[in-house]
């Protein structure tokens, strides 16, 4: 079977569907999707009195059920469905027609299969480059020489259902700007609004004013056809929107935010050691014309402890940590980060709540994080989240 495709397949843990040779199908004509998680009431009743006090709701955990369908699944590869969907650590769950977000998931219950076996011709290996091939894998290439030989191997046909669960209910953004293959262009028409790249080593760098007569030379940035379905749901900027927009780089004590998820999220915001000895005003405006849309953190001077290079404002979780390595590095989610010392400094919030970015409609919002201290060196990190 092994096919990929918009409601047919799925990775989970960084293994596609594909390679297991089963792909999703609908209980029926039409496919189900919850599309929030759980949501949970708070209430209190009063004795005496009529009807609850409602003090606000929170959403629970996210399920997920998955109806697959397999009809060549070999032993090889019915083993390693064995092995991936019995794991009990949690994984990353992504949906071939949704590529664009993914659900932090565990297993939820013990996984049912129901198929018949039989016997199929077998097929030989082949080696190339010292790595072994077979047919229907998903590392076939045009090189492969495939010859039926006597004998058979077993095969399993059949279907079975697959219960997920997050218990972080909202998926994250698997890409902080759009994805873009580029083209070979030779068109000599250099409108005013088109952009052109020249590549060198495979690293392409903008041009803005290309030379007419080497268009030839030039690049065009396109998205690929498979993501033109989700590139506006999605939210997410180019990385030329992006530049444009000076988005979440600190100029002159203002960083230009966009929350292209559809929740509020928490933010990082790394402040070096020189810029912690004075006091931080942090000032947030979710739209540029609305006054209401403000939210503001001040923190006084803060007194560095031993070890220390920094301070990591996390409005996540609500804390002032110590930063014990300076220089980036690069966590699980492909998101740079700091090494954290463990040291807390929220003793030294002066004013004002931990806020999130609210989630923008479009880049024109004008969101702004501006920062009074004026230091250099401050960087911010978040996530979209979605449901």
């Amino acid at each position: 079977m092994g096919i990929k495709g918009d409601f047919l397949g799925f990775t989970f843990a960084g293994t596609h569907s594909d390679e297991l040779n089963i792909i999703r199908i609908s209980d029926g004509d039409r496919y189900e999707e919850e599309l929030q998680p759980e949501i949970s009431d708070i209430t209190a009743e009063v004795p005496g009195m009529d009807g609850m006090y409602y003090f606000g709701s929170t959403f629970g955990k996210k399920s997920f059920s998955i109806s697959i369908a397999f009809d060549s699944v070999t032993e090889e590869q019915f083993r390693k469905i064995r092995k991936l969907f019995g794991r009990k650590n949690q994984g990353y769950l992504v949906f071939d027609e949704r590529p664009y977000k993914k659900y932090m998931v565990k297993i939820e219950n013990p996984i049912e299969l129901s198929y018949i076996c039989f016997d199929a011709p077998k097929k030989d290996w082949t080696t190339i480059d010292g790595i072994r091939y077979k047919e229907d894998d998903v590392y076939k290439t045009e090189h492969d020489v495939l010859r039926p030989t006597e004998g058979t191997e077993r095969i399993y046909k059949g279907e079975g259902k697959i219960d997920f669960v997050a218990y972080f209910p909202f998926a994250k953004s698997c890409y902080k700007e759009l994805p873009f293959t580029y083209k070979q262009t030779s068109d000599i028409a250099v409108q005013e609004n088109k952009k052109y790249f020249v590549s060198v080593n495979n690293q392409f760098s903008l041009v803005s004013n290309p030379v007419q007569n080497q268009l030839n030379l030039y690049y065009e940035r396109v998205i690929n056809e498979e993501i033109n379905d989700w590139v506006i749901s999605s939210g997410i900027l180019s990385a030329d929107e992006r530049e444009t927009n000076g988005i979440d780089e600190y100029q002159n004590g203002v960083i230009n935010v966009y929350n292209a998820g559809d929740i509020p999220t928490g933010f990082r915001l790394y402040i070096p050691m020189a810029a912690v000895s004075r006091e931080i005003t942090l000032t947030y405006r979710a739209t540029a014309s609305n006054v209401e849309d403000i939210a503001q953190l001040v923190i006084n001077p803060v007194e560095i402890k031993d070890g220390d290079m920094g301070i990591l404002i996390d409005t996540n979780n609500g804390l002032i940590v110590g930063v014990r390595q300076a220089e980036s590095i690069i966590d699980q989610d492909g998101n740079a980060t700091y090494q954290t010392s463990g040291n807390l400094y929220n003793e030294y919030v002066k004013s004002g709540y931990f806020f999130k970015l609210q989630p923008n409609e479009s880049v024109t919002d004008g969101a702004t994080l501006q920062i009074n201290n004026g230091a250099e060196g401050i960087q911010i990190f978040y996530d979209y989240l979605y449901f």
